[in-house]
């Protein structure tokens, strides 16, 4: 399962989906318990990046980067 889950950041919603219903049911309870212990991580991830996207999402911040 690890090989699918890493490739799963390039796919889209449905895909993920799609791999999900296909996984044997073991597998999608041992994603079930991995997604519950990184609750917590994900969603302050999500909250950080809404908070900085202010500022990542500016054009004075494009202006600063695009030499780089």
């Amino acid at each position: 399962m690890g090989k699918v889950l890493g490739k799963l950041a390039t796919y889209t919603l449905e895909e993920i989906i799609e791999v999900i219903e296909k996984l044997p049911s073991k597998d999608k309870i041992e994603l079930l318990e991995r997604i519950g212990s990184n609750r917590d991580e994900l969603g302050i991830s999500l909250a950080s990046e809404q908070s900085l996207a202010k500022d990542w999402l500016s054009t004075e911040e494009d202006q600063a980067w695009k030499n780089l």
